[in-house]
């Protein structure tokens, strides 16, 4: 195997057991006062920095800000991991088991040392379990985090408890993670406040006999960690305002027609950033009278609403400007019955015409799975119409819920040669406003940690992109709420958040 080392301190060899043969990179965990001693190791981007004494690392399935030696790393707010399972499934929907066993303080008189822990002299105090175990030849899908209390006996407690956040939501080589060190302390305790420990990552599968046996592991991974924020991690925000000139684009799947029954958080939301254009996903029962007349109602301007619908369950574009036709109501995937979730829409805004429409492809599944494959014929399907529809617009604009819980494949074939001039649309990258990770779902009860399920492409060919965010008011704090008139709930009316992007008319 492989070893990687930092030159500065000795690291230990990181190696699975075959049949697995891939690598985790032992590494120094580097506190927030030492960026310094990181500078002449970086490669661009920079890696490893700060930024108000925070890490600039961003949880968004991409290595780019992590060093090559590196692959734990905290700050005063987070601790950061990143591991190379190997595995040709997503590690929330695998046939085999990761494990991230945490001794947080070092100790294995603290927590528990058996299993796995018992190879390395561990005691874990918390264990994250990606795809575990539900019978004798099964694993279930999702993320279950345990922890273990002052009797030393394991407690399942829910992602939301530690923080958890995990990228990509697909299958790739490298994962990374994000722990709140202040709800971290709050859920496991003393063993939280120690400056350092250690980590090792484990792949078990079913034995057949309702147990699991392991079949790879890494060698312990060293933590350090500076003294940790008191408070949770909430930002002083501000809400882009639209530029001059600029379209606003916004996509929200609703959750089930839930603006009908709760009005107030989506009405507020969409008040404040004023979008030309909203896609929507899951907004039941709905045709276009009914969507406009709520959006008129609710959101009122100086200008109506106007909107289209399709056939297909729950997709919708409202606009602030006159809506024209463009495809079909109703299309079908070949073989199967009902309408696919597509509709689109030419809407003529002062500053440009946009061919905008809303999908939302088939869910679930895993990597490879049926409903990754129908999730890729789907998209070619809606590509190809949306493609064939947009040829007279200046812009061209498609999103919503890609249920992107398999392969990358459905996002490449949507946005394969569909721009203005035969290149591929570009896919817009939002980050989530006063944080450094990029999700667009969370739902703090669900077995499956937060993700990234939908998406915005656009034509470069038609436009520039000014702004791009995704909107979740739990990153707020109280002045950034009370500045923007919204309440921390507003944005967790639904279990998807919010995406925006300012698209500037190409001159």
């Amino acid at each position: 195997m492989e070893q990687i080392t930092d030159s500065r301190a000795p690291v230990p060899t990181a190696q699975w057991a075959t049949p697995l043969a891939v690598l985790v990179a032992g590494a120094l965990l580097v506190g927030c006062g030492s960026s310094g001693s990181t500078e002449a190791h970086r490669p661009a981007p920079p890696t490893a920095s700060t930024i108000g004494g925070e890490l600039s690392i961003s949880i968004d399935g991409s290595m780019r800000d992590w060093r090559d030696d590196i692959v734990a790393i905290a700050d005063a707010r987070y601790l950061y991991l990143r591991f190379a399972p190997g595995l040709d499934h997503p590690i929330q929907n695998a046939p085999i088991s990761t494990h991230v066993l945490l001794d947080l303080d070092d100790d294995r008189s603290t927590g528990v040392a058996e299993d796995t822990a018992m190879r390395f002299g561990l005691g874990v105090d918390l264990e994250l379990r990606f795809s575990p175990h539900i019978g004798e030849d099964a694993s279930r899908g999702g993320v279950e985090v345990w922890r273990v209390g002052e009797n030393r006996e394991r407690e399942q407690i829910g992602h939301d408890a530690v923080g958890l956040i995990a990228a990509p939501t697909v299958a790739t080589e490298w994962y990374e993670l994000r722990i709140d060190r202040v709800k971290l302390a709050e859920s496991v305790g003393a063993p939280a406040e120690a400056s350092s420990g250690r980590a090792v990552f484990a792949l078990t599968e079913p034995d057949g006999d309702g147990g699991a046996k392991l079949i790879g592991w890494s060698e312990p991974v060293a933590i350090t960690a500076p003294a940790r924020a008191d408070s949770p991690a909430r930002a002083a925000v501000q809400i882009p305002a639209k530029p001059e000139g600029a379209v606003r684009v916004v996509s929200w799947n609703v959750l089930r027609g839930a603006p009908m029954k709760d009005t107030g958080g989506f009405a507020g939301v969409l008040d404040v950033l004023e979008p030309d254009i909203v896609l929507v996903q899951e907004w039941d029962g709905a045709d276009d009278e009914s969507l406009a007349s709520w959006f008129n109602a609710l959101v009122p301007g100086s200008s109506p609403w106007n909107a289209r619908t399709g056939a297909g369950w729950g997709v919708g574009v409202v606009a602030r400007h006159p809506i024209l036709p463009m495809g079909p109501v109703h299309m079908q995937e070949p073989g199967r019955d009902g309408a696919m979730r597509y509709l689109g829409a030419m809407v003529a805004t002062p500053h440009a015409r946009v061919a905008a429409a809303s999908v939302h492809l088939k869910c679930c599944g895993t990597a490879g799975s049926e409903e990754d494959r129908r999730r890729s014929l789907q998209a070619e399907i809606m590509r190809e119409q949306f493609a064939s529809d947009a040829v007279d617009a200046d812009i061209a604009v498609i999103g919503g819920d890609l249920n992107l819980v398999g392969s990358r494949q459905p996002l490449s074939v949507m946005v394969d040669g569909a721009d203005l001039d035969g290149s591929d649309l570009t896919v817009a990258q939002p980050g989530v406003l006063g944080d450094r990770a990029n999700y667009t779902w969370r739902d703090g009860p669900s077995r499956f940690g937060p993700g990234r399920l939908d998406y915005l492409m656009y034509s470069d060919a038609g436009a520039e992109l000014v702004n791009a965010f995704v909107l979740d008011l739990e990153r707020f704090d109280d002045g950034s709420l009370a500045r923007a008139g919204l309440y921390r709930a507003d944005t967790s009316s639904s279990d998807h958040l919010p995406l925006v992007i300012d698209l500037m008319p190409s001159d």
